[in-house]
């Protein structure tokens, strides 16, 4: 389902930044067959228009912004900021994304230059 609600959220969009991982199961979803029959996803999308962070097959973050230089990641915090549309200040904090040192390094190459 993510695919399809990801796909029509960012049609005629170019992808710059794809991030995917498998979403954390709950304690009832790991004890039970409801863990192994979803197949959830936590998507991370920077496109040339918008940022977008689905979790668990929900839409958590569908920001658009202004400059993609100006996209900036702060790998002690986990934050993204950027400038949205209206020319202000936005952050969006990827702790609940669970990100790993290689996803902060991949990070960092692709925004601080």
């Amino acid at each position: 389902m993510s695919n399809k609600l990801v796909d029509s959220i960012i049609k005629n969009e170019d992808i710059l930044i794809k991030l995917v991982k498998k979403s954390e199961e709950s304690l009832l979803e790991h004890l039970t067959l409801l863990g192994l029959l979803t197949n959830r996803k936590d998507i991370l999308i920077i496109t040339n228009k918008r940022i977008l962070l689905v979790s668990k097959s929900k839409v958590i973050k569908n920001k658009e912004y202004t400059n993609f230089s100006k996209i900036k990641f702060n790998p002690l915090n986990h934050n993204l900021s950027f400038e949205d549309n209206d020319s202000l200040k936005q952050f969006i904090n990827l702790n609940n994304f669970r990100i790993s040192y290689k996803e902060i390094q991949y990070l960092k190459s692709k925004l601080n230059n």
